[in-house]
């Protein structure tokens, strides 16, 4: 069972894009103008932060430090509650320790 998300996200390139994030099994999914997949095996930390960019200017967000180096910023849309219910079940499905940002 995957639970999904309207948000806006940012990768390290400065990227934005809307859409949804889907938490599968193995994997989170990140559908929009362009789809991204990353595999919870390679998140090395998940932290919430200031968001940078045209669509995440400021707005609180989840952030997804990466093995390669890559941290991706993700906002939810409507509900700004949903924000730490979305990092609280990152922490859960990465297996990675809590830190701030």
């Amino acid at each position: 069972m995957s639970a999904s998300y309207a948000v806006s996200w940012r990768d390290s390139e400065g990227s934005t894009d809307c859409g949804r994030l889907e938490l599968g099994l193995r994997a989170l999914r990140l559908e929009g103008g362009r789809s991204l997949e990353i595999a919870y095996a390679d998140v090395i930390g998940v932290s919430v932060g200031r968001g940078t960019g045209d669509r995440l200017s400021g707005r609180t967000s989840v952030v997804l430090g990466r093995r390669d180096g890559r941290p991706i910023w993700i906002a939810p849309v409507a509900q700004q509650a949903a924000l730490l219910e979305l990092h609280d079940r990152l922490l859960g499905l990465t297996g990675t320790p809590a830190s701030a940002e």
